[in-house]
């Protein structure tokens, strides 16, 4: 537990890649590319793993890596930073192009969507898409995609129930909860790419 901050509620993210990566390589999806953002780790000061995370979630799954898809230095605050992210991304090689995306901030996502717009490509046909999600964010969806969803309210009440432990007990030791997302998934099928969009299905899990 980090010495700054021994009482935490977070998130992994870590997890939730390798999840991402295993859930689009069950669907035969072997050229993958992937969107983070490089925010320095408050707690250590470290930079984050999750460029690492999917690289060795890619060996796990006996898949290449490529690393001119790959970018784990996206600004979320900047709305065009990743659609430049996105545009460098697809335009990396004339020939050949990824068919799974993993994105790691909904706040992403929502940049990368304007250039799928634009660049007419078909979801999740042309290319199947992973995305991290807050719930009740208002960012819209054009398309079907899979994401796993974290709730704030959950992490708001877990944070609660900590603070609460240690207000009734000062020996309380130094806690690190983390948010489990939900997982949705939007008709994940080739042939529903001109289709409204499916009903919404619920997973515990993608896998």
């Amino acid at each position: 537990t980090d010495a700054c901050t021994p009482y935490r509620v977070a998130v992994n993210p870590e997890h939730s890649i390798r999840q991402a990566v295993r859930y689009l390589s069950n669907f035969g999806r072997t050229r993958l590319a992937f969107l983070s953002w490089n925010q320095r780790n408050s707690y250590s000061g470290d930079e984050p793993k999750t460029l690492g995370v999917f690289k060795e979630a890619l060996r796990q799954s006996e898949l290449v890596y490529y690393p001119e898809w790959a970018r784990g230095d996206v600004n979320p605050n900047d709305e065009s930073s990743a659609w430049r992210a996105f545009y460098d991304v697809w335009t990396a090689s004339p020939d050949t192009k990824p068919d799974g995306l993993v994105i790691t901030d909904d706040r992403l996502f929502s940049g990368v969507t304007s250039l799928l717009l634009e660049a007419n490509i078909k979801v999740p046909r042309d290319l199947q898409i992973v995305t991290h999600w807050n719930k009740n964010s208002g960012i819209l969806c054009p398309f079907p995609v899979a994401r796993y969803e974290i709730d704030p309210a959950k992490a708001g009440l877990m944070a609660a129930e900590m603070l609460q432990a240690r207000l009734e007990n000062p020996d309380f030791p130094p806690t690190v909860k983390y948010v489990e997302p939900e997982w949705f998934t939007e008709g994940q099928y080739d042939s529903l790419h001109d289709s409204s969009l499916p009903r919404l299905i619920r997973h515990s899990s993608p896998v």
